[in-house]
Parts: C-alpha cells; structure tokens; sequence
C-alpha cells in the first residue's frame, strides 16, 4: 500500500467498514461545540445529542487538546439498529468551514494558531480595555465626585484577577458604594469567548440617601426579571443602537417590562456616534411613561424620589 510518507514500514491503522447514513461536523472552540453542521447523507437520520455531548465532555477532558478543532460524528446501521458514533478529530489550524459561521469560523482559528504559537488570544487585548474597580480611573472619578459635588452612576468593563465582566458602578462622596456585575450573558459573543469572560452573581439592594435602589444592565431585565424585584428604586442601564422608529415601538414594552420588577423605574440609554445609539432617558411608574428625555440630546432629567 502506498502511504505516501518517506518512512518505511509506515504503520496504518483500519477500522472496520460501517454503513454510514449521514455525517456531521461539530467544532469546538475554548471547550464549547459551537455549532454542528450536515455534510453528507439522508436528512432523515439525526443524531443522538447525548452522545455528542458525551463525547464532547471526554475529549475537553483529554490533556493538550486543541482549543480549536472539529469533531466529526455519524449515524450509522449496525444489527439492524441506528448508532450514533464519533467518526474523527480534524485539527483547527487548517480546516474547512462546512457552513460555519464566517466569524465563528476566524474565531476556531484563531484559537488554534494562538494554542500553537503560545500566544494571547482575544482575551489579551480585551484586558488592555478592562479596568480593575480599584483602578486609577475609577478613583479620579471619584475625585471628581467630591470636587463638583455630583455622584455618578456609569457602565464599564471590569478587569478581575484573571477575568472580565460587564458591571457598573455607584459613586457617593467619593467612594465606590456599590459595584454590580450583569448575570445575563447577551454582553459578548458567548460563543466566541472562552471562560475569562464572565458574569456576575450577587443581586443586592444598596441604599443611597436614605432610599433603597436595585441596578440592573440590559439583558438582565430580559432574561431574569424576577431577580430584580423590589419596592425601591430599578436603575436599568441599557445599550441599545436601533433607530429611532424602532425605539418608539419599544418603548411600552421597556416600561412593561421592568414593571415585572418595580413600580418605579429609571431607565438610561447611552448615546454614540460609532456605532449610532440614540440615547434617551424614562422614567417608568406602573409599567407606564411618565416622562422621558428626547433621543439624541445630552441633557439631564431631574427626579424627585
């Protein structure tokens, strides 16, 4: 047998011939199947998940595996009966897509040329964006508090020991009085970030001149409404660029929305140039309006609580 390789006596493994009805491409990314794709065979078989997920675990498992590959699986028949079985392991730092998604696909490569030139994946340069609570940023802020004599409230990425999150902070008299971290996982591209990236999971209550507040960020609101449920103040920080039709649209369904949580509610929306994100500002009372800053307009609501 031609082996194409200059050795002699090259060693080759067969296994035995199996009836293969239809084939399948998982890939994996920082231990995650982030898709799986039909390449060959009758739609009509379908494979056993628990198998892929099984397999999936024991090869996450192994020592020095790749951070970036496929796993091939098939169904086949033996005995008269459908199998699901593992086929292959294709390494990822040269592999066909197969349908995958064109940034998922960047990403699988990414990670396995990273992996073998033992280099920082994305996660090195997304730290350089994070800033620790603690950070000098955050406590000229703080100075900032004391010198105009006007607390903050603001979004930013947080740099933990060997992770990130999504998380906002509240500022009084120069102090960091409460930090939060979002739960919901929308912030990032979960299928193309790996363990570092995290969320939060402390859900407390903080009182600010004598009144009890309750901060929530984005998604939170939508994945996890019941979490948030108090008889003081929700501040819901958002980040959403759609138009501005669109924004008029959702507006009840924002105001419905954190009703499942407060009665009372201040919604803040951030405005950008790059990518275009309209602002505006709500006060929500009862799960309805009762009075909003204009889109596209730095300006400041003022609130009686």
């Amino acid at each position: 047998m031609g082996c194409g390789s200059c050795y002699e006596n090259y060693e080759v493994i067969c296994s035995e011939a199996v009836d293969i009805k239809r084939e399948w491409r998982g890939f994996i990314i920082y231990d995650k199947l982030v898709d799986i794709r039909p390449y060959k065979g009758d739609y009509h078989y379908q494979y056993h998940a628990k198998v892929v997920d099984n397999v999936v675990e024991t090869f996450c498992r192994m020592p020095d595996h790749p951070m970036g590959c496929s796993i091939d699986f098939a169904v086949i028949e033996k005995d008269g009966k459908e199998q699901t079985i593992f086929l292959e392991m294709n390494d990822g730092y040269s592999l066909g897509n197969y349908g995958l998604n064109c940034l998922l696909y960047a990403k699988l490569l990414s990670a396995r040329w990273a992996q073998l030139l033992k280099r920082e994946d994305d996660y090195k340069y997304d730290r350089q964006v994070a800033i620790p609570s603690d950070s000098p940023i955050i406590q000229k802020l703080c100075n900032m508090t004391v010198q105009y004599g006007i607390d903050l409230l603001f979004g930013y990425i947080e740099k933990g020991e060997d992770s990130i999150y999504s998380s906002c902070a509240f500022i009084e008299k120069g102090k960091v009085i409460h930090n939060y971290r979002r739960i919901s996982k929308g912030w990032k591209e979960y299928k193309m970030t790996d363990k570092h990236y995290k969320e939060g999971n402390e859900i407390v209550e903080f009182l600010y001149q004598g009144q009890r507040f309750m901060l929530t960020l984005c998604g939170d609101m939508w994945d996890f409404p019941e979490k948030f449920r108090t008889t003081g103040i929700l501040i819901w920080l958002v980040y959403v660029n759609v138009t501005i039709e669109e924004w008029q649209l959702y507006e009840p369904e924002y105001a419905g929305q954190a009703f499942l949580a407060a009665n009372h509610t201040l919604m803040v929306n951030s405005i950008s140039k790059k990518p275009v994100s309209h602002g505006g500002a709500f006060i929500f009372t009862g799960g309805k309006i009762e009075d909003k800053l204009p889109y596209d307009v730095e300006d400041i609501m003022i609130v009686e609580v």
